[in-house]
């Protein structure tokens, strides 16, 4: 898995340096399909997220067992975190 993993991003590139001139980047057709690709990408990225480890740190992790006040704090720190990804997306 991780020889597949180690080559999947370079393979990606060159598939995108080859089709990089064979469409119109203004189309509807390529703004459909970056979008899509867009979606599928941060769906993972939040499903990663969220039930890879957050699921692991609060429910199976430390802080299952941690005082309140830790796991407040924990929260919060996650809460922030969260805002300012959004902001720096919405930025960007």
């Amino acid at each position: 898995m991780a020889l597949v993993y180690a080559c999947t991003t370079p393979i990606g590139i060159a598939i995108g340096l080859g089709v990089r001139l064979s469409y119109e980047p203004n189309s509807q057709r390529a703004l459909i399909s970056a979008g899509v690709f867009d979606a599928v990408s941060a769906g993972l990225l939040i499903y990663a997220s969220m039930v890879e480890l957050l699921a692991h740190d609060f429910i199976l992790g430390e802080m299952r067992t941690a005082p309140r006040n830790v796991v407040f704090l924990a929260t919060g720190s996650l809460l922030v975190g969260c805002v300012l990804m959004s902001l720096l997306g919405r930025w960007a």
